[in-house]
């Protein structure tokens, strides 16, 4: 079941990417994406993040969108997952959830995220709500004291 969940995850970030080349929208980076006017609009102007410090648990969203899987029972397969390719998200103590992003500017600060996956952290980064989606794009991570 998690296999399956896993491909039909797979396979609609495939169709997205599609849909994005098919849309021949150009990204600063050379990756084609979808127009993001109706993104500018939800965080004021498109690229423009919140600068926020934030603490949590960190997710392999993997296992906790399926099984609501976390904490020191789940830490050693998330951090499998997340060093594995998972995504990664942040659990605060409010029970909101963020996806966790690498920076285009500093994609190695998103290596602490791979190695301190399941334990409770700090992070610092910049805040986007995209599409009813909040992201932290990550800059530093370190763990909780």
């Amino acid at each position: 079941m998690k296999r399956m969940f896993i491909g039909v995850v797979i396979a609609a970030m495939a169709l997205g990417v599609t849909a994005n080349l098919a849309l021949g929208h150009e990204h600063k980076h050379g990756m084609a994406m979808a127009d993001t006017t109706t993104a500018a609009k939800d965080k004021g102007e498109a690229g423009g993040g919140e600068d926020v410090t934030m603490q949590g648990e960190i997710l392999d969203m993997a296992c906790f969108i399926p099984e609501q899987a976390k904490g020191a029972k789940h830490a050693e397969c998330a951090a499998a997952c997340v060093k594995g390719g998972a995504p990664a998200g942040l659990l605060t103590k409010n029970g909101k959830v963020y996806l966790l992003v690498p920076s285009h500017e500093d994609e190695k600060a998103f290596d602490g995220v791979k190695n301190l996956a399941g334990q409770m952290v700090t992070i610092k980064g910049d805040l986007y709500t995209r599409g009813g989606l909040n992201a932290l794009m990550v800059e530093s991570v370190e763990k909780a004291k």
